[in-house]
């Protein structure tokens, strides 16, 4: 193979990886953020009322039967779950990465 043919294999391989690696990369980013910043989950204190959580993460994706809040994002894997006592104030918050 000559020069020529061997720069325009490497160009060709090059328009493709390079793309497809950026794909990768964001993806992966995407799927893997956390659905609230974490510098407001750490701001969650047990004993903390719903109210204030609320206030402080916005309103929940989700509550499962037992009265559990859940925070997640559509296409991303980690998710908050934030657990309540029978008066409604936090017992427990967890990031599930």
């Amino acid at each position: 193979m000559d020069r020529r043919l061997l720069r325009q294999l490497a160009f060709a391989v090059a328009c493709v990886a390079v793309p497809v690696i950026a794909l990768l990369t964001t993806t992966w980013y995407l799927f893997d953020r956390s659905p609230v910043p974490r510098s407001k989950l750490s701001q969650v204190m047990p004993g903390m009322p719903q109210s204030q959580v609320r206030s402080l993460l916005g309103t929940p994706a989700g509550v499962w039967p037992d009265g559990t809040w859940i925070y997640a994002k559509k296409s991303s894997w980690p998710v908050v779950r934030v657990k309540f006592d029978g008066a409604g104030n936090v017992v427990s918050c967890v990031f599930d990465n």
